[in-house]
């Protein structure tokens, strides 16, 4: 019998787990993030933080970051 592994997110496990400890944040927190799901404006923008410190912030929906509380994608002062 052939085992498959449904991804929910497009980060593996090992990078889900990296990511949700520099951001601190549950990892289910960060699969609603790169959902699009709503988050508190906080969880947002420590999880887009560690995204964009790996170069993985294109993986945000654009919907969600224009939700957060003034955060940017693209460079800005943070």
């Amino acid at each position: 019998m052939k085992h498959t592994i449904r991804r929910t997110t497009p980060l593996g496990a090992h990078l889900m787990r990296q990511v949700a400890v520099e951001a601190p944040a549950d990892p289910r927190t960060i699969r609603r993030v790169l959902r699009g799901e709503p988050v508190s404006p906080m969880a947002h923008d420590r999880v887009l933080r560690a995204l964009r410190a790996r170069g993985l912030a294109h993986l945000v929906p654009q919907a969600s970051c224009a939700e957060s509380s003034g955060t940017r994608l693209a460079g800005g002062d943070q």
